[in-house]
């Protein structure tokens, strides 16, 4: 007796909208490509370790681009939205306190998370707690210069994260 896996849609992405204060989901990128008969290309090239097949440079970009990289734009008010993990509990649209919190953590961060501050002083004093352990991360890069090649992407990018959590310190003591 042979046993067969069910097939069912994958889970979806969630996102949430800054400007409408609101939570949408997302189909996930393998449902899309496996409906325009992409699945195996996507697969292929961004998710198998050794790919059956070598796929040339313009559809990798091509596949990126149509996956990956494209904005997500909030189907009511047109805003760019971000993506959010799973488990992430949105806060109810009435709270713009908490609104507020969770747009500064991410315009310093770049990202969300599932536990957020719950006020200004909080957030804050985790956003200084990360500013100093990017600057001693920037620092330690400085110490090993045998990984120069390898480190100066990560100085590059902690400089960029150091800089957007300063700004956002800036503005939320203001």
């Amino acid at each position: 007796m042979g046993y067969s896996i069910l097939k069912g849609p994958r889970y979806k992405l969630h996102y949430i909208c800054f400007a409408c204060r609101k939570n949408f989901k997302q189909p996930n990128p393998k449902d899309v490509a496996e409906r325009k008969g992409e699945l195996s290309l996507l697969l292929n090239g961004f998710y198998f370790v050794k790919p059956k097949k070598e796929i040339p440079v313009d559809i990798i970009q091509y596949l990126q681009y149509e996956y990956f990289d494209k904005k997500v734009i909030c189907p009511e008010c047109g805003a760019n939205m971000i993506k959010v993990p799973m488990s992430f509990e949105t806060p109810p649209k009435k709270n713009i306190k908490e609104w507020k919190i969770l747009q500064s953590f991410y315009e310093a961060k770049g990202y969300v998370t599932n536990e957020l501050p719950d006020n200004k002083k909080m957030l804050i004093e985790v956003l200084e707690n990360s500013l100093e352990w990017h600057i001693s991360m920037l620092q330690n890069a400085d110490d090993h210069k045998s990984y120069l090649e390898k480190l100066n992407d990560a100085k590059i990018r902690l400089k960029h994260e150091i800089e957007a959590i300063r700004n956002e310190l800036n503005h939320l003591k203001i």
